[in-house]
């Protein structure tokens, strides 16, 4: 991944645009070569997610499996990963 290409995240909740990649969620290259964003998804919530690259009009998902999560009981929780 360059700064140059725009990564998204995109999955199963309302908060994650429920896989649409048309409306899924830019992440900053602000700190490359890590991207980031704060998604708010309520404690408790179990939830698949993908992360997408847009590039001259085309969309590519990672691969498979779709990756998972379950939001912690309270507080914050930090992911740190890499495309596949």
């Amino acid at each position: 991944m360059r700064p140059a290409e725009n990564i998204y995240i995109t999955g199963s909740l309302g908060e994650l645009q429920n896989w649409s990649p048309d409306n899924a969620l830019l992440l900053s290259s602000a700190n490359y070569p890590t991207w980031s964003i704060t998604v708010n998804i309520p404690a408790n919530t179990y939830f698949e997610y993908k992360y997408i690259r847009k590039f001259n009009g085309a969309v590519t998902w990672e691969s498979d499996p779709n990756r998972s999560f379950t939001t912690p009981a309270s507080g914050t929780y930090t992911l740190n990963q890499s495309w596949k």
